[in-house]
């Protein structure tokens, strides 16, 4: 009887995690076909001035002030660290901002606790 009762316990442990892999595989193939959300004000990619300033919570003229004040120190630089100053990219006459890079100069900024005027 115990002759037999370990050849069946070892089919039922086999058999179980044969179960569980197709189950695990099964569920990670599923989230990878789920779509994306992106939730907040990044969802369409990037932040308009006015988008960036009410984010910041500041207004636009005081975001448009610190800009002007960063590229004007900036422009004698060979070289600073990236979120020194506050990324963006010029497309024509706008500015755009990415929310995540924002973030990131927040970060930079309270960690050194540099003043930015």
């Amino acid at each position: 009887m115990s002759k037999h009762f370990l050849s069946i316990s070892i089919v039922l442990l086999s058999i179980a995690i044969f179960f569980l892999a197709f189950q695990l595989g099964n569920s990670v193939s599923m989230e990878a076909k789920k779509p994306v959300q992106i939730v907040g004000s990044s969802a369409k990619g990037l932040l308009t001035l006015e988008e960036a300033a009410s984010y910041l919570n500041i207004n636009k003229e005081k975001l448009t002030s610190i800009i002007q004040k960063q590229d004007s120190s900036r422009e004698v630089l060979s070289s600073f660290d990236t979120y020194e100053y506050i990324p963006y990219i010029q497309i024509g006459e706008e500015k755009y901002f990415n929310q995540e890079q924002i973030d990131e100069w927040i970060r930079y900024n309270t960690v050194i606790w540099k003043e930015v005027e």
